[in-house]
């Protein structure tokens, strides 16, 4: 989905393409849009057979009123490493950012699908089977419904060996009073998901801060 921008200052047109490559641990990530310009980066699987590989192209949309205007699109791709063939796994809405398992065999998907949304995936390499982890976590926590009907983010936020990640639920409500939200929650390969924690505080000055602090802290 191509995202338009417009600049506060002139921006001198970029006519070259770069190529980033990630290197593949346990917590990297590869994250698209991944810059304002034409733009491919690349997160090797552990074993080398496969990379996830976001691209972005921008287009120049100049106007009078708006010189440095541009559109950006951005999309998340599954390459074989030996034959080079691609296959698109999505075009977010806004960003969006993946990481694979230890041992490759399949990759979690952040997909911020709006600056109120996100949610999350896991996929296994080889099928491209794709399981829905907000599904999975509402189904055997109900009570969290009423903070999706907020600003609520659905977020992996690491793996935990091969067979399962740790997700996030986290962001704010709409209605008075506002409050701030992070419930963790663990979902094995297989679906089965259990709750970990739940932390619920009114805003403050910093208003949903403390979140972002935590989410630092454990993002290791």
């Amino acid at each position: 989905m191509k995202t338009s921008r417009c600049a506060a200052i002139i921006l001198i047109p970029l006519l070259f393409s770069c190529t980033v490559l990630v290197s593949s641990t346990q917590h990297d990530i590869i994250s698209v849009p991944h810059s304002d310009r034409n733009w491919t980066s690349r997160l090797p699987s552990p074993d080398r057979r496969y990379a996830l590989v976001g691209t972005t192209v921008r287009t120049d949309l100049p106007t009078v009123k708006c010189p440095a205007c541009y559109s950006l699109e951005a999309k998340l791709w599954l390459e074989n490493t030996s034959s080079h063939a691609r296959t698109l796994l999505l075009s977010p809405g806004s960003s969006a950012s993946a990481g694979w398992s230890p041992d490759g065999s399949a990759f979690f998907v952040n997909d911020r699908e709006g600056s109120n949304q996100e949610s999350a995936y896991i996929y296994l390499t080889e099928s491209l089977k794709k399981l829905d982890l907000d599904d999975r976590i509402l189904a055997v926590d109900p009570g969290a419904e009423r903070f999706v009907q907020g600003h609520a983010y659905f977020e992996v936020n690491r793996w935990q060996g091969n067979g399962a990640v740790e997700v996030w639920l986290s962001g704010h409500t709409d209605e008075a009073p506002v409050q701030c939200f992070l419930l963790r929650y663990r979902v094995s390969r297989s679906g089965i998901a259990e709750k970990l924690s739940e932390d619920v505080r009114p805003v403050d000055r910093t208003f949903c801060g403390w979140i972002f602090s935590e989410s630092t802290k454990h993002k290791r």
